[in-house]
C-alpha cells in the first residue's frame, strides 16, 4: 500500500497546485517518462504559477498523473534507470465511494452546484490506480513528496464504471486537469487528436476537456493569469524522421493549433530534435529533452519564444 508521505491521492484542502496529466504514447521515447515527470516536478516547484505568493491558485507544487496508451504502457515496462519502476496491480482497480443522491448538492464559491462527494470520489479514484510509476527518490527535489505517480490505462476506464451513477474516468480526468502534456506524442496519437477521434482513454480525455475549466472543474478557479499564460496542451512529438516530415504531420499540428490556439491558453509544441534515433537513422524526430518540455508548461516567456 502507498505511504501517506510519498503518495498523492488528490488535492489537499489547504493547497491548490497545478494539475498536470502526462500522457505517454507509442514511441520508444516513452522510456524517458520518469525524466519528464522529474522535469515537471522540479519546474513546478520553482514556478510562480505553482507556488504560493502570487501563485497559480494560492497553493503550491504540482499534482501529476499519467495516462498510458496501450503502446505507451509497453515501453513503460522497459524503463532504463534501475531506480525507476512501473508497479502494477498495486491496489486492484480504481474505486469510488457511493454517489450522493442526485439532489444532494453544495455550492462552492463561484462554481455551479455539484455533488458534495466529488472531491472524495476523485481522491478514491487516484488512490485506487492499479498501476503507479515509482520515481527514484534520490533524483527528486528534497522538498517533494511525489514519489509514486498514478498511471491510468484504457482498462481503468472500464473497471471504474460498473453501473449507472459510477464515475466516468475520462470525464473526471478531463475536468481535473489544468494542463495535458503528451510526451512522447507519436504520429498515430497526433493524427487521432487532429481528427477528433475518441477510441481510448487519452483521446476521450482530450475531447472532453471544457473550453473554460473554471466553469466546471473541481476546486477554486485559476488565477486570472493562468488561463492566459499557461498552455492547455503541450505536445512533444517523437517519431522517425520520415514520419515527421510527412505532409500529414504539419497538417495535423495546424489543425490542433486552430482548435486550441497557440501559446498561453492553447497548444505548445516542443519541436523534436535531430540526433541518432532509436531505429539507428540520423535525423529530426527525437523527443525534446525533459527540461524543454517542462519549460513549455511553466514559462510564459519560453512559450512565447516558440510561437
Amino acid at each position: 500500500m502507498q505511504n501517506a508521505e510519498t503518495t498523492w491521492t488528490g488535492d489537499s484542502d489547504d493547497e491548490s497546485p497545478l494539475r498536470v496529466i502526462l500522457a505517454v504514447t507509442g514511441s520508444v521515447a516513452a522510456i524517458k517518462a520518469p525524466d519528464v515527470c522529474r522535469g515537471i516536478i522540479s519546474a513546478g516547484g520553482s514556478s510562480s504559477f505553482a507556488v504560493g505568493g502570487g501563485g497559480r491558485r494560492g497553493g503550491g507544487g504540482v499534482r501529476l498523473c499519467i495516462i498510458a496508451t496501450t503502446a505507451g504502457l509497453h515501453f513503460l515496462r522497459h524503463l532504463e534507470s534501475p531506480g525507476d519502476l512501473l508497479e502494477e496491480a498495486v491496489v486492484g482497480v480504481p474505486q469510488a465511494p457511493p454517489v450522493a443522491a442526485p439532489n444532494t448538492m453544495v455550492a462552492n464559491g463561484n462554481h455551479d452546484d455539484r455533488p458534495n462527494d466529488r472531491g472524495a470520489e476523485r481522491k478514491a479514484i487516484f488512490a485506487g490506480a492499479r498501476r503507479r510509476l515509482r520515481l527514484d527518490p534520490r533524483t527528486l527535489p528534497r522538498e517533494t513528496n511525489l514519489v509514486f505517480v498514478p498511471v491510468f490505462t484504457d482498462a481503468d476506464e472500464w473497471a471504474l464504471w460498473q453501473r449507472r451513477g459510477d464515475p466516468v474516468l475520462h470525464i473526471e480526468l478531463a475536468q481535473w486537469a489544468d494542463v495535458v502534456v503528451i510526451a512522447p506524442c507519436c504520429a498515430n496519437t497526433l493524427a487521432k487528436l487532429a481528427l477528433g477521434l475518441c477510441d481510448d482513454l487519452l483521446t476521450c480525455v482530450l475531447r472532453a476537456r471544457p473550453k473554460d475549466r473554471r466553469a466546471t472543474a473541481d476546486g477554486p478557479p485559476p488565477s486570472s493569469l493562468a488561463p492566459r499564460l499557461l498552455p492547455r496542451l503541450v505536445l512533444a512529438p517523437a517519431m522517425n524522421s520520415q514520419m515527421w516530415v510527412h505532409p500529414a504531420t504539419s497538417e495535423h499540428l495546424a489543425a490542433l493549433r486552430q482548435h486550441y490556439g497557440s501559446g498561453g491558453g492553447g497548444v505548445v509544441v516542443a519541436t523534436p530534435v535531430s540526433k541518432t534515433l532509436m531505429c539507428g537513422d540520423v535525423g529530426i524526430g527525437a523527443m525534446s529533452d525533459p527540461d524543454t518540455i517542462a519549460r513549455c508548461v511553466f514559462s510564459p516567456a519560453f512559450v512565447a519564444s516558440r510561437m
